[in-house]
């Protein structure tokens, strides 16, 4: 199994419009019915309004790897474009 901790530094002011135009486009409900996903959720740091952290748990890395080709997910980094300044990823096999 994976877990990835995806941290997004946003653009100052942008986290609320970022995370609409995600759901709008409807990148979490696919990404939640792919094979292999067992979980994909964001949260909102309290003390940092310009910070998410997505958390992805995943069957194995393979199932990764496909979803990063996907189109929802090409969506989802033309997105990050107009509203991320920077993505860490913490990968852990668990």
């Amino acid at each position: 199994m994976v877990l990835l901790l995806v941290k997004y530094t946003m653009k100052p002011g942008t986290r609320d419009a970022f995370l609409q135009k995600v759901e709008a486009a409807g990148i979490t409900k696919i990404t939640r019915n792919e094979t292999g996903n067992l979980r994909y959720e964001f949260y909102c740091p309290v003390d940092d309004a310009d910070a998410i952290l997505l958390l992805e748990q995943w069957t194995d890395f393979s199932v990764v790897e496909t979803h990063r080709t996907m189109d929802h997910i090409k969506l989802l980094v033309a997105l990050k474009k107009d509203y991320v300044i920077e993505t860490q990823i913490e990968r852990f096999d668990i």
